[in-house]
């Protein structure tokens, strides 16, 4: 399954941003360095279960990856994209966004995630590369990989999350952090929490390695995640266990 440009409603400017209506439209975001710089939106809630049948059998290109990262704003405006399909497990950076640098992702849930990568997996995002916002967004399904493995995001290198949660089950084949909202953490979370099934020789509720961190005011499901710690390794400080009755 190939993409082709698809035009779209809007200019791509913070102030007037592209509309997306479809899957097809979701993908065309990455369809050059051009569109990963540009402002988008959703307009409505989104069906991505095709792409089990996209790319013979790969699934959804992940938008942006380290030679050129998603550097633009995505609105959720409250929407939710349902059925997403990467089937991608000899490659990293894996996620709805691949990797992202400066970016502002805001209001999204992504809903029955089924994501196989190799290192730096996430429901949301593979890797959060520098100074990137991501608030108000959320992930439920299956996240794999080999290393840095997160219900939300792989690695969040730079940048802040808050308001943000996963009921996304993760798992790692390697030895290297896995974590119900973050696998490797550097940067801040606030007013988060995770609730999904977490495995992995390095595994958190939470985070798998809190790598200089800085976490406040969250949440983890100690009984669903069966992880009695929030972080697999690194400093734990600011996040709190709950049973599930609690949460």
């Amino acid at each position: 399954y190939m993409i082709d440009t698809v035009p779209l409603a809007g200019t791509g400017t913070p102030s007037d941003p592209y509309i997306i209506t479809s899957c097809v439209e979701l993908q065309s975001m990455g369809d050059d360095s051009t569109s990963l710089t540009k402002s988008y939106k959703l307009a409505n809630d989104i069906d991505c279960s095709a792409t089990s049948g996209w790319n013979s059998g790969a699934g959804f290109m992940p938008i942006g990856d380290v030679s050129t990262n998603f550097t633009g704003t995505f609105k959720g405006n409250g929407k939710k994209i349902t059925g997403l399909f990467i089937n991608r497990p000899s490659i990293e950076n894996i996620g709805l966004f691949g990797s992202i640098s400066g970016s502002t992702i805001s209001n999204v849930g992504v809903e029955g995630v089924n994501i196989t990568g190799l290192n730096y997996v996430g429901g949301l995002i593979g890797l959060d590369d520098n100074t990137s916002i991501i608030s108000n967004s959320y992930s439920t399904g299956s996240v794999t990989g080999l290393n840095y493995v997160g219900g939300l995001v792989g690695f969040h290198k730079n940048g802040t999350i808050f308001n943000s949660y996963s009921l996304a089950s993760a798992s790692i084949s390697g030895s290297a952090a896995v974590g119900g909202l973050v696998g490797l953490n550097r940067a801040a979370i606030s007013n988060s929490y995770s609730s999904g099934v977490v495995s992995g020789p390095q595994a958190g509720g939470f985070v798998g390695n809190n790598d200089s961190g800085i976490i406040t005011a969250s949440l983890w499901d100690t009984e669903v995640s069966s992880k009695a710690d929030g972080c697999g390794a690194g400093s734990c400080i600011g996040v709190t266990g709950k049973t599930t009755t609690e949460m």
